[in-house]
């Protein structure tokens, strides 16, 4: 199949590609070569017949796997046995070690079939029979009996399924369709085998990789890692792998694998994409920072870069407004008031225009850049997932600088942590809060996610505010200093009106 340069494809083996064409790279290629070369006129009918790219890659490329190139047999080994343990524990509800003793078994077993003059397959029940006559040991009925005399059994333990079918999860019927967003991702999978979405808190990263799974064919299946450590992601992973050995096929939606460089995590997500290849299937991974360029060569040579995921375009309002049953016409101040199109917080106002009917005073609330009660919704859990996820000094610095309007450098960031009370290890904590909540817009330039837009306002008082809005005026206004501004810091006087306090005289509003 390959006897000269020329039947290289993409500048690699073509049997290499044989495999990614199998996952969903682009056939074209290959099917040009294969149909080059001197087959049997059956067999050529054949291949021309399978005129649809699907059934091109699922009738031949993904029944037919080479010798070369194959994993070594230790790799194989510990896929195997991961397989069993999880295995023996979900169908018997046996330890790893029972898993473990059941794996020469099994090879003996697999071998034997392959070379047996008889049907040369297995069944589940095969497996099973298996298991029981390797795991368990007959006991006499009356020692049992005695055994349990005077007490229960002990109570078994058995870990949910870290698989979840993307199917149980439908799409939202109002969504933005994100073509280009949607179309980076699959191609990037195709390509590559891993596709990497980035974006911070609320872009729709998520959404996005579950519109990617409903728009291609094949099994999906979504794997949860939101708030782990990189001790429990890399741990989840292992399991993850043992896991997919014991079921059918499935590509793999990996939601919020943010400590993605942690390198026991990159270890362990590439166990388990070299097992996805394998099976031919592929992953697309959301996190909420782009990997390095380490990380991401290893993860996924062939993919240029991470896809990162951005706000909703005017243009994608605009359909949204009209998929809520609204005047297009509105689709501007709706743009405005949702953070210039902060994809959570359009689809709050959306839902409470259309909860509304679009009443003139939904409108006019919108046209005047406030839905206080949808919008606020969404902050408050902005809020609580905040607490769950962060120690107390990042919230503390994040905080702070929620009191910034507009952008802000890492040295102000760094400044306002260094006021009293102290936060310690400031920059430390603002690596952790870039990509969730605190968002790169420009260069070296960062600002707070609008999820937490006056979340200063909301948590602390007046009086532990006051001493951050009368700091950094002098910051922002001294020599050679740069252009910020404070958020207005709101109070209630004794009379009920809103004073907003700042570093020019107040005022009542």
């Amino acid at each position: 199949m390959e006897r000269s340069k020329a039947h290289r494809i993409a500048g690699g083996a073509a049997l290499h590609y044989w495999r990614r064409a199998a996952a969903g790279a682009d056939v074209g290629p290959l099917r040009t070569l294969v149909a080059a070369l001197d087959l049997e006129p059956s067999t050529k009918a054949h291949l021309e017949a399978l005129t649809d790219d699907d059934a091109f890659r699922s009738d031949f490329l993904r029944r037919i796997h080479w010798d070369c190139g194959a994993p070594g047999i230790a790799g194989m080994r510990d896929e195997l046995e991961a397989g069993l343990i999880e295995y023996v524990a979900s169908a018997r509800r046996l330890s790893s070690h029972t898993g473990r003793a059941v794996l020469p078994a099994v090879v003996e077993r697999l071998l034997m079939t392959a070379v047996t003059g008889n049907a040369r397959q297995l069944r589940r029940a095969d497996l099973l029979v298996l298991i029981d006559e390797t795991a368990i040991v007959a006991v006499p009925l009356q020692q049992l009996s005695a055994a349990f005399q005077g007490g229960g059994t002990g109570a078994t333990f058995t870990r949910p399924a870290l698989l979840v079918p993307a199917s149980d999860l439908p799409l939202p019927a109002i969504r933005a369709p994100r073509i280009d967003l949607v179309a980076a991702l699959d191609t990037a999978r195709r390509t590559a085998g891993v596709a990497i979405a980035s974006g911070a808190t609320g872009l729709g990263k998520s959404l996005a990789a579950r519109v990617v799974a409903d728009c291609c064919e094949g099994r999906w299946s979504i794997v949860d890692f939101r708030n782990l450590s990189p001790a429990e992601t890399a741990a989840r992973l292992s399991l993850l792998r043992g896991e997919l050995a014991a079921t059918s096929a499935t590509h793999l939606i990996l939601d919020d694998v943010n400590e993605i460089d942690d390198p026991a995590v990159r270890d362990a997500l590439l166990r388990v994409v070299t097992s996805l290849r394998r099976r031919d299937c592929n992953a697309v991974i959301t996190s909420y920072r782009a990997p390095t360029k380490a990380t991401h060569y290893q993860l996924a040579p062939e993919a240029p870069s991470s896809v990162e995921v951005a706000y909703l375009a005017e243009e994608e309002v605009t359909e949204l407004v009209a998929l809520a049953g609204g005047d297009t016409n509105y689709a501007g101040a709706v743009y405005r008031a949702a953070a210039r199109g902060h994809p959570q917080l359009t689809m709050a106002a959306l839902l409470h225009l259309k909860s509304a009917n679009w009443s003139r005073a939904s409108i006019g609330a919108v046209l005047g850049g406030q839905i206080p009660d949808e919008l606020g919704a969404e902050r408050r859990a902005a809020r609580q997932r905040l607490i769950a996820a962060f120690p107390t000094d990042a919230q503390t610095l994040l905080l702070r600088a929620s009191l910034i309007r507009g952008g802000f450098d890492r040295g102000l960031a760094l400044e306002i942590a260094g006021l009293e009370p102290i936060v310690p290890l400031p920059g430390l904590l603002l690596d952790q809060l870039v990509g969730p909540w605190i968002e790169p817009y420009r260069t070296k330039r960062l600002r707070v996610s609008p999820l937490l837009e006056d979340a200063a306002e909301d948590v602390l008082t007046s009086a532990e505010a006051a001493p951050f809005i009368a700091a950094l005026p002098t910051r922002c206004s001294g020599p050679g200093a740069s252009p910020y501004l404070m958020r207005p810091q709101r109070c209630i006087t004794r009379s009920g009106a809103r004073r907003v306090a700042s570093s020019s005289p107040s005022r009542i509003v």
